[in-house]
């Protein structure tokens, strides 16, 4: 996903208008949008709602101008405003003496954690299990959702009380990520799970997967030879395809490994041997990265019934800290 997040990319997918399908281009509205630099804002009191002790009241909740600015930014505007207070307020705050968005937080792990898990799972039928939790955690953990939140300007409306006066020790970056999923389980509490899916799908699961972190074989050769097996295939051959520079300081050697006449990958290296381990190492993500173009997903099937309204339960407190 860009660093760079266009508050209209967000605001289309929350508005009232129905929209059918998450394939379909993000529809145009005209929303008034943040003036204020993110610098200006403050993370202390000057950001809270006004009376702690009433946020089980719809009607009494009262918004500061830094989250109602932060609401019209990112779309994320709730029919009940208390859900969006309680969802950036972290539990490190005034030590839990107001309700925390720790609920909504648990809430938002999980439905982060079936709709990323369904969608890798199902574009990627190839990909180990392993491999299927740590691209899971690329996508949804703790680094992603803390780099997601800087971007929507998390950092500037949450409130918590850091770890420790040092930056580094803060604990800032775990905070953001605690809220954004806090804020995604409010989305799903007030908006349903459409709304919630596709900001998922739009904001978190847009960026390409990252194959270095997902996959990593210690060895490929052994591997891919199994997997031939497998599948009932010849057992993989490698062959020099290119050499340069043999007798330089600086040699470089391309391999092809083959299954019968069909090429699986190719490897370059400064030795054969490294050349056929990267062409094996090639092989095998060709093969467990096969990416499906057309597919649907499970979840899908919620968006039958398109004139089905959704409406949201009371939010329950949150557990006091003694």
């Amino acid at each position: 996903m860009s660093r760079v997040m266009h508050s209209s990319a967000l605001r289309w997918l929350f508005s009232s208008t129905p929209s059918s399908h998450l394939t379909k281009a993000a529809r145009s509205h005209s929303h008034p949008t943040l003036t204020r630099p993110y610098s200006s804002l403050k993370t202390s009191e000057e950001v809270a709602y006004t009376h702690p002790e009433r946020v089980h009241s719809r009607s009494d909740a009262i918004l500061s101008p830094a989250i109602t600015a932060f609401a019209e930014r990112t779309g994320l505007r709730f029919d009940d405003p208390t859900v969006l207070i309680r969802a950036l307020t972290h539990k490190s705050f005034q030590h839990g003496q107001t309700s925390t968005g720790e609920r909504l937080e648990h809430l938002g792990t999980k439905v982060l954690n079936l709709y990323a898990t369904e969608y890798i799972h199902t574009k990627y039928p190839n990909l180990p299990v392993k491999a299927l939790i740590e691209a899971t955690q690329e996508y949804i953990g703790d680094r992603a959702l803390s780099q997601l939140g800087r971007v929507m300007g998390v950092n500037h409306v949450m409130q918590w009380k850091p770890a420790s006066p040092d930056p580094v020790e803060s604990g800032e970056d775990k905070v953001i990520s605690h809220t954004v999923r806090a804020l995604v389980g409010g989305l799903y509490h007030t908006r349903g799970a459409k709304k919630a899916r596709a900001f998922i799908h739009t904001c978190i699961l847009s960026k390409p997967i990252n194959e270095d972190m997902c996959l990593k074989f210690s060895k490929p050769k052994m591997m891919l030879s199994a997997l031939m097996k497998r599948h009932g295939r010849e057992r993989p051959i490698s062959r020099l395809q290119q050499e340069s520079g043999r007798r330089s300081a600086s040699p470089i050697y391309i391999v092809g490994v083959y299954s019968g006449t069909q090429e699986l990958g190719r490897g370059s290296g400064p030795s054969i041997k490294r050349a056929e381990y990267n062409a094996a190492k090639s092989a095998l993500r060709l093969h467990f990265l096969k990416e499906l173009v057309k597919f649907q997903l499970p979840s899908d099937t919620e968006e039958e019934n398109e004139d089905m309204t959704f409406f949201s339960t009371e939010l329950g407190d949150s557990t006091p800290i003694i």
